[in-house]
């Protein structure tokens, strides 16, 4: 029995090391802090760029539909076969929901855009073109925005618990807000206490 106890212990230890170092040997788009307010931060990010794909359905179906997109472009499904390396954070904007057409029930269903951010070193004219046309190339212009930051497995409910707090908070303190975006930071197999996830809603 303690053999078996030393052998899980080893392997939680070994589990949690991959997860500091994972995301830790990944560029992330740095920000700025505003202010800090009671649940959620603004943040303003500086102008850069995202390879990003149209996406519909809910927050886990269209976070598979979207990546399998974007990470073939990455990956070096594009003319030059570059491999662009992985950044992070994981963007997942969803601006509007449709509205059942018999029912003011609001369906939990977006049309937005997945994207991954592209390292700082590129230009638009250095990114390779990518061979699949749902791909697309843009620069995103410097934004503020509220975020509000939680762990734990991804799940669709869990973002649209978290969405609907951060409105609520926003709407509290009076903050005029647009589109709403769920974002994620690890990879997979990173330990869901260590999973960094958030909800942005962009300051207007």
């Amino acid at each position: 029995m303690y053999v078996i106890i030393s052998v899980l212990g080893l392997l939680f230890i070994a589990w949690c090391v991959f997860g500091y170092f994972a995301v830790r040997s990944v560029e992330q788009l740095e920000y700025t802090v505003e202010s800090t307010h009671n649940g959620y931060e603004i943040r303003n990010y500086p102008t850069h760029l995202r390879a990003q794909t149209k996406m519909t359905g809910n927050v886990a179906q269209a976070s598979n539909q979207g990546f399998r997109i974007v990470a073939g472009y990455i990956f070096g499904d594009n003319q030059s076969q570059d491999k662009i390396a992985m950044t992070t954070p994981v963007i997942q904007e969803q601006p509007s929901e449709k509205i059942a057409m018999t029912t003011p029930v609001i369906q939990n269903e977006t049309e937005g855009q997945f994207s991954f951010v592209v390292p700082a070193q590129y230009s638009l004219e250095d990114l390779p073109t990518p061979n699949d046309d749902r791909v697309e190339l843009v620069e995103i212009p410097a934004k503020q925005v509220a975020a509000l930051r939680f762990s734990g497995f991804f799940s669709a409910d869990k973002f649209k618990d978290k969405e609907a707090l951060l409105r609520k908070r926003l709407e509290r303190d009076g903050v005029e807000y647009g589109a709403i975006s769920t974002v994620s930071y690890n990879p997979p197999l990173t330990p869901p206490f260590m999973n960094r996830h958030e909800v942005w809603a962009e300051i207007e």
